[in-house]
């Protein structure tokens, strides 16, 4: 037996095994042959395909097709099936006679392929543009490099931070430090060769002379397989901060406020803070502190220093006349309304609102006081007509509002929406470091007021100041220097110059024995914290207390840490 295979078998398996649709078809359209392929395409056997013509089918192929060429078209199946196919014809003869081999290719999985490709791609391109346009937006300097330390992206912030250096797409980190010794260098590094993250690393950059200080970042960027690709960096300009922590630490005053202890270093620090944010205020502390001078600083800082600003103290008036005074009343409201009257949240529209003593205001005003704070909305007494104003409200208090809350005298809603921010304004005697600095403030305010050539006081005098008490704080201490001023004559303010009962005090209560701690309220306890950022032991320094004699107030008053709270 020949082991030779016949040649008309090999070239119908050929022509049953090929992956393409093979059609043979005579010149006039006849189907002469249809391999497996073919048949299955259209769902037919071979009787019913030789039975069919290629229109038939629906292909329509030019009479004289070259041979060679391609063409591609929409084929529709049997069940109206769509598929994209790519044809081709060559020449042949069936039994002497003229025929076309028709090869049909189908290119429905490829073009899928070819369209999830592109979706792909167009994916990652929308991609790419979402980061390079959130990196191009980022306030912070933001650098990419590759493992090699070579630049791959270069935000617009990080060009201008880094405009000495010149650091560009492509830059190389590692030669710039070798040639300018850059600073960025080094956490660069660091991040690739631990492949941990260099977290608040501060760097002082020379940009072009100018001295700015950095606080930087550098994580390590890693594929799915954990292998190491780049390191990017985050650069945030403190410059400002450390120029104003610098200035804190220097200045003897803020405004109108004089001091440079801690205490009142916190308190311009918060005024600057809170100046800066259009919300309410809550002012806490005993009276004569300043709290007044405090709200001046924070509307005279802020964006509203351009608009009014309107004081209120709600202590000195009776229910009606403050409801009158604070939103206006029309003619006709009640006896003696015999014009219209503008209110003083019309009068500070467009700036400041400082309310003193609010925890004297009956509850009926402080209803309409928090309707206002909710939706900047009054109505004028009197009046059904809905008006809207933009003003910013800084409230003061010397009382407890805890406890008024307790009690129900006050309206625990009104009080949170009182104080969104607050802050805490120490006693004189807890800042007994500032008395000097307000001595002598003082004394100049004076010598011009009364005239006399008063130069200071006398040290025994100073002593004796640096040991009270001063339950009148600040404005008690103002007194007794213009007291002095009114009874001396020139030179400096002797012992006998000062008020009856400021000497009285001091000899019978000597200052020495006297114990500085104190009850302390828990708007003074939030306030206090608030200023610490919840920190118990500087907190503790500020309101004069132990750190053990804080934690237990704050258990038995039920206030709790708010780091904690929001970690919960």
């Amino acid at each position: 037996m020949s082991s030779e295979i016949p040649r008309k078998s090999l070239y119908e398996a050929a022509f049953e095994c090929c992956g393409a649709r093979l059609i043979a078809r005579r010149l006039d359209g006849q189907i002469l042959l249809a391999n497996r392929a073919a048949l299955d395409l259209w769902g037919v056997n071979k009787d019913r395909m030789l039975d069919s013509t290629m229109d038939d089918l629906g292909l329509e192929l030019p009479p004289f097709f070259p041979s060679g060429r391609e063409m591609t078209l929409s084929l529709e199946l049997p069940g109206g099936v769509m598929r994209q196919m790519e044809m081709e014809a060559a020449p042949m003869e069936h039994e002497g006679l003229p025929a076309a081999l028709i090869v049909l290719r189908d290119l429905s999985p490829r073009l899928r392929s070819e369209q999830t490709l592109r979706m792909a791609a167009l994916e990652i391109d929308r991609y790419r543009q979402t980061m390079e346009t959130i990196i191009e937006h980022i306030p912070d300097a933001v650098i990419a490099a590759g493992p090699d330390l070579r630049v791959l992206k270069v935000n617009a912030p990080a060009g201008a931070l880094c405009r000495q250096c010149s650091i560009t797409t492509g830059t190389d980190i590692r030669a710039l430090a070798e040639e300018s010794d850059c600073p960025l260098y080094g956490p660069l590094q660091q991040a690739l060769t631990s492949n941990r993250s260099v977290e608040e690393y501060r760097l002082s950059l020379d940009c072009g002379g100018d001295l700015q200080t950095v606080v930087c970042s550098a994580k390590p960027l890693t594929d799915k397989q954990g292998g190491l690709v780049g390191v990017v960096m985050v650069l945030r300009d403190i410059s400002r901060l450390v120029d104003m922590e610098k200035r804190l630490d220097e200045r003897m005053g803020f405004g109108p406020i004089v001091g440079k202890s801690a205490l009142m270093r916190s308190i311009f620090a918060r005024i600057e803070q809170f100046a800066d944010v259009d919300a309410t205020v809550l002012l806490t502390g005993e009276s004569g502190t300043g709290k007044d001078l405090i709200a001046e600083s924070i509307h005279a800082t802020g964006p509203r220093a351009k608009g009014p600003l309107v004081k209120l103290n709600c202590a000195a008036l009776s229910e009606n006349l403050l409801e009158s005074e604070l939103f206006g009343h029309v003619r006709g409201a009640f006896t003696g309304a015999v014009t219209d009257k503008t209110g003083r949240i019309q009068a500070a529209e467009g700036g400041t609102l400082f309310l003193d003593e609010i925890g004297d205001i009956s509850p009926h005003t402080q209803l309409r006081l928090l309707r206002f704070l909710e939706s900047k909305e009054y109505e004028r007494v009197g009046e059904s007509h809905t008006r809207k104003a933009d003003v910013r409200i800084i409230a003061a208090t010397n009382a407890n509002l805890t406890e008024g809350i307790r009690e129900g005298r006050f309206r625990a809603d009104l009080y949170y929406r009182l104080r969104v921010m607050i802050l805490h304004v120490p006693p004189l005697k807890e800042r007994t470091e500032d008395i000097p600095l307000l001595v002598d403030r003082f004394v100049k305010l004076f010598r011009g007021v009364h005239g006399k050539e008063i130069e200071g006081v006398t040290g025994e005098v100073m002593q004796l100041l640096l040991r009270y008490s001063w339950p009148g704080n600040v404005r008690e201490l103002k007194h007794t220097i213009e007291h002095a001023f009114v009874v001396g004559e020139g030179g400096l303010i002797q012992r006998n110059h000062l008020p009856a009962e400021f000497r009285e005090q001091t000899e019978r209560e000597p200052a020495m024995s006297r114990s500085r701690r104190r009850d302390v309220t828990a708007e003074e306890i939030i306030g206090a914290l608030e200023q610490t950022n919840w920190k118990k032991a500087p907190a503790a320094r500020i309101l004069g207390i132990g750190r053990t004699t804080l934690y237990m107030k704050m258990e038995s008053m039920g206030i709790v840490d708010r780091r904690r709270a929001r970690r919960g």
